[in-house]
């Protein structure tokens, strides 16, 4: 017995035609090519035999209407954009309706145009049937657009497949179409006939030699404009035959991934040949990709009969991710994501005049993400532009290595991504321009808001696909491309066609990019030929026209098989019917879209003649919610009987099961030592597989411990010299590092033993423009210019005007180099700089009159030799030196004694620092740190150091200490510091009250249960090793 029945049937048309050329009319080219396989197979032979949908053969035999038409084909790849187009211009009507936008309708609005010509409804009958329903205006617009639609086929001289099967109709009728009347033509009852499609098929049978039907017989009446329905008075082929197998299985699984791989261990454990195999699915989603992604996955050769999403290739993401870009008006984040998912090439690849030479995506979006950019679509250019001019200007300040090599970089980034933005908004480079004259002047803002065409985006999207998209695989025979390369060809010639339809589409790039994303996802890629030893996947509908002995069908839960799809939202069934002019009798006995679903299925089952399985999930693992198998699914295991067999796959791997990755292996072995008591764990395996994984396990053990281990901060025991804080190779030490390790030694050892840094990415980050670094930098430059202008005396109240002057011109400067997101947060920000300004100015008033305002900015031990007054300062601490480098803020000196104070502007809060404790066991050791410092360079006294809060919220209050008396203290402080680091020592504080050890600049990302975190560390303290020192904060 072959499966196949309709196979059967072509087997006996053949033979009752040995001679006639035989016709097949198909309801897809795949599966014609599938059953002229099996036929070949089976007859020796495809000699003779056509197997193709009835608009194909209609192309074919209106060719020559065609040619002498004088008309152009519209391209099918087109229709979504003439709708576009239609739309725009009727953009006034649609604003006075409740639909949406043009951009949003242009699917269904083509879609219904499709649908109108192909069941040959003349424009008038619309237009009067439009006015009599009066339906929100909905059936208006589609009245409107389908006139506009016919004038731009008549005025472009245009003609659509409704214009081919018309002129093929009437070519067959003439009797001037060959080959056709000297055939036989079989039509298959899956194919749908719209009425165009319905006359030409009447046409040929009226004409052929012989017409016959071939498919099943059920008991659900057949949809309208089946092949089925429309063809009821021709009998079907009738055949003799064995029967169907009765040989049936229901598999209930928990989860979509569960199921795919069920279906596939089943496969492989049943040792059928894969060729005798088709796996059938219900619904594309999540099928169409999950089970080529799991069959590639357990290496089981497959063919995908309906082809695969585009958006599963690297092509398909990356122009999603394009158009996303262009949407989101060129801003970081879509780039950055392009960038770090390697979807965009930064290298020049086919001689196109592109940014030379190579910067690695992964630079590229680090260079990216490290500032923050001005809303709009000139933002990100205008910040990366500024990058560029600012780097220009250090390179020829330093003439250093690193500034050139800094500039370098920064131009090809520049360079790059203004010549992705000139591909899809033209004009955006100036063509004159040389970056060399400042980035700036390379950028026409005024182009970037300008309309585009359809026609300038495609082009740009192909020239973007061949200098930085995925290589296409030319230099292949087409066998042996990847899906990649396949796809990236078959979008390029699409986007090639779209350049060249002739739609004169033109409005923003945004809406024009919406469009091309509903494009692109509507693509499917490589179509697959059936080949041997590879299994079959395809839909449902498309089975049975092949000899393959094994359907197993997935998807019969009730989520995925019982809601088909909705018609279309502006043009219902019914109104397609009275649009046709059937009679009431016709209208009220249509079959709703359940129906329909149920007879096709049925058809499609009935087609197969071997054992099929069934599938459904019981649970979907996604959104977290159980779902049940369809009521076809129950029906059809009920009509089984006992002679079915039924089982539940859990989500786990069973003991028995073929492991089909090494995820399997590992469940199963979990599932084994449940069962049978099995010593290897799926950890032991685990393990066994990859060793380096037992390091891992080994420090989450470690943390977990109640002893300090490495883990924790707390190395080895042993002399670490490298590390000590006095040693040569150290350096010279801040005072923020020595506060570091005092307060948080884990956040030492991570920042400067292992060098461990958060990503600081504000183009990312959801953080203020106006952050506290900002803010205290932008504070600090002002504080310093104005009190340099005073020039030591107090200010007045006509001074007020100066200060609020630099602050506008300091704002301004950091603006050039880091522009804000708008006008709205530099106005914030201006605002704010102004208010703790304001409360500075009054505070210098208040001053006292003996404290002159001495030197700013004094460095010490800096690299920058520019701000770098002294080298670094030794301080000699219990017979020892160490090196110290910083910045003091200002230095004020009294007029009657000479001595000096030291103050450091902060503009944070007072209560972290305590009068009646200075020196916080080392958190707050840097005022006193500047003041030996300053003490060791100038040899002078320093009568006060500390802080000065010369913000709005602590009102511009001072908090200082005379250094003297605490120097014993720091002293010891620091001994401490360096005993920690001499021994490894770099504990997790026990006191994380206010977790300040882990919000340090974004360490608490390395965290992910804080909580629990500090359990562990307050677990710990109480087995701290006696034999090591202490940190000052425990």
């Amino acid at each position: 017995m072959y499966p196949s029945s309709v196979l059967d049937q072509l087997v006996s048309a053949r033979r009752s035609y040995p001679e006639a050329p035989l016709i097949v009319l198909v309801p897809t080219l795949q599966v014609g090519y599938s059953l002229e396989t099996d036929l070949a197979r089976r007859l020796g032979s495809w000699h003779g035999i056509e197997s193709l949908p009835p608009a194909n053969l209609a192309e074919k035999v209106a060719m020559i209407d065609a040619l002498t038409s004088g008309r152009r084909q519209m391209l099918s790849v087109g229709r979504l954009f003439y709708a576009a187009d239609i739309l725009r211009d009727m953009a006034p009507a649609l604003r006075d309706t409740s639909a949406p936008g043009a951009h949003h309708l242009a699917r269904t609005v083509s879609d219904a145009i499709q649908t109108l010509r192909l069941d040959a409804v003349d424009p008038d009958r619309l237009r009067t049937y439009a006015a009599e329903k009066g339906r929100d205006g909905t059936l208006g617009i589609i009245a409107d657009a389908y006139d506009a639609y016919l004038d731009r086929l008549e005025s472009n001289g245009l003609y659509d497949d409704a214009q081919l099967l018309t002129w093929a109709e009437r070519r067959v009728r003439s009797g001037s179409a060959p080959g056709i009347e000297d055939s036989v033509v079989v039509l298959l009852n899956g194919v749908d006939l719209p009425e165009r499609s319905y006359r030409f098929v009447r046409a040929v049978q009226d004409t052929a030699t012989g017409f016959l039907r071939a498919g099943v017989s059920t008991p659900q009446r057949a949809p309208r404009e089946s092949a089925c329905a429309r063809f009821s008075d021709v009998s079907e082929i009738q055949v003799e035959s064995d029967g169907a197998s009765d040989d049936r299985a229901f598999v209930r699984c928990v989860g979509a991934l569960s199921e795919a791989d069920a279906v596939i261990r089943d496969i492989l454990e049943s040792g059928v040949a894969f060729d005798d195999v088709t796996i059938a699915y219900t619904s594309s989603t999540p099928y169409a990709t999950l089970l080529p992604d799991r069959a590639a996955r357990a290496s089981l050769p497959f063919v995908s009969g309906a082809g695969q999403p585009a958006m599963m290739t690297r092509t398909g993401r990356a122009l999603h991710y394009l158009y996303e870009w262009v949407r989101d008006d060129f801003s970081a984040v879509p780039l950055i994501t392009m960038l770090r998912e390697n979807l965009l090439r930064m290298e020049d690849q086919d001689g196109d005049t592109a940014a030379p030479g190579l910067l690695t995506p992964q630079r590229a979006a680090t260079l990216i993400a490290e500032r923050s950019y001005e809303a709009g679509r000139s933002g990100l250019l205008k910040g990366l532009g500024k990058a560029v001019d600012q780097a220009r200007n250090d390179a020829d300040e330093k003439r250093t290595d690193a500034a050139r090599s800094k500039l370098k970089e920064r131009t090809k980034l520049f360079e790059h991504v203004l010549f992705l933005v000139d591909l899809l908004q033209p004009g955006t480079r100036r063509p004159d321009a040389d970056v060399s004259d400042g980035a700036l002047t390379c950028i026409d803002p005024s182009k970037l808001n300008e309309p585009v065409t359809l026609e300038q985006v495609a082009r740009g999207t192909r020239r973007y696909l061949r200098s930085f998209g995925p290589p296409d695989g030319s230099d292949k025979p087409e066998e042996e491309r990847t899906l990649d390369e396949v796809a990236r060809r078959r979008l390029y010639e699409e986007l090639e066609d779209l350049q060249h339809a002739d739609i004169s589409l033109r409005t923003d790039a945004g809406r024009i990019a919406r469009l091309l994303q509903k494009w692109l996802t509507a693509q499917n890629v490589q179509p697959q030929q059936v080949r041997p030893g590879h299994v079959q996947i395809l839909p449902l509908d498309a089975v049975g026209y092949s000899d393959r002995t094994h359907l197993y069908v997935v998807g019969m839960d009730s989520a995925s098989f019982d809601a088909p799809v909705g018609e279309n939202s502006l043009l219902g069934e019914e109104d397609r019917h009275v649009l046709q002019e059937l009679d009431a009798a016709t209208r009220d006995s249509s079959l709703t879209a359940a129906d329909k679903l149920l007879w096709r299925t049925d058809q499609a089952l009935a087609r197969h003649r071997g054992p099929i399985m069934f599938y459904s999930r019981t649970f979907d693992v996604g959104a977290g919610e159980e779902c049940d198998p369809s009521a076809y699914f129950l029906a059809r295991e009920r009509q089984a009987g006992d002679i079915a067999t039924a089982r539940t796959v859990p989500l786990i791997p069973q003991s028995g099961d073929i492991p089909l990755s090494d995820r399997d292996a590992w469940l199963a072995a979990y599932a084994r030592r449940h069962e049978q008591d099995e010593k290897t764990s799926a950890r032991d395996r685990l393990a066994e597989r990859h060793p380096s994984i037992l390091d891992g396990a080994a420090a989450r053990a470690a943390r977990a411990s109640e002893t300090y281990t490495e883990h924790d901060g707390l190395l080895p025991e042993g002399e670490y010299s490298d590390l000590d804080l006095f040693a040569s190779t150290t350096g010279p030490v801040s005072a923020s590092r020595l506060q570091t390790l005092a307060e948080a030694p884990y956040i030492y050892f991570l920042k400067y033993v292992l060098g461990v840094e958060p990503l600081n990415e504000p183009a990312i980050d959801d953080e203020a423009w106006l952050n506290s670094l900002r803010k205290g930098t932008l504070l600090h430059s002002i504080y310093e210019r104005f009190v340099r202008e005073l020039d030591g005396r107090i200010p007045e109240m006509s001074d007020e005007e100066a200060l609020l002057r630099i602050v506008e011109e300091v704002l301004q400067e950091e603006t050039e180099r880091f522009e804000p997101s708008s006008d709205l947060v530099r106005s914030a920000a201006l605002r704010e700089l102004k208010t703790h300004a304001r409360v500075f100015f009054r505070a210098e008033m208040d001053r006292d009159n003996d404290a002159i305002p001495h030197e700013f900015e004094i460095g010490f031990g800096l690299d920058d030799q520019d701000n770098n007054a002294f080298e670094a300062a030794d301080l000699s601490v219990a017979g020892a030196t160490l090196q110290v480098h910083g910045k003091i803020d200002r230095v004020d000196r009294h007029d009657g004694t000479g001595a000096l104070s030291i103050w450091d502007y902060k503009t944070g809060r007072a209560k972290s620092y305590d009068e009646s404790d200075p020196l916080q066991d080392g958190k707050t050791l840097q005022w006193a740190l500047y003041a030996f410092a300053l003490e060791a360079l100038t040899g002078e006294t320093v009568e006060r150091a500390g802080y000065y809060f010369a913000n709005a919220t602590e009102v511009g209050a001072r908090i200082g200490f005379p250094p003297a008396p605490h120097r014993s203290e720091a002293e010891k402080i620091i001994e401490t510091l360096r005993d920690l680091t001499r021994t490894g020592t770099f504990p997790v504080t026990p006191r994380l009250d206010g977790v300040t050890d882990w919000k340090w600049n974004g360490y608490d990302r390395l965290v992910q249960d804080l909580g629990a975190r500090k359990k562990e560390v307050r677990a710990k303290n109480k087995n701290y090793p006696d034999d090591r020192p202490k940190p000052p904060s425990f």
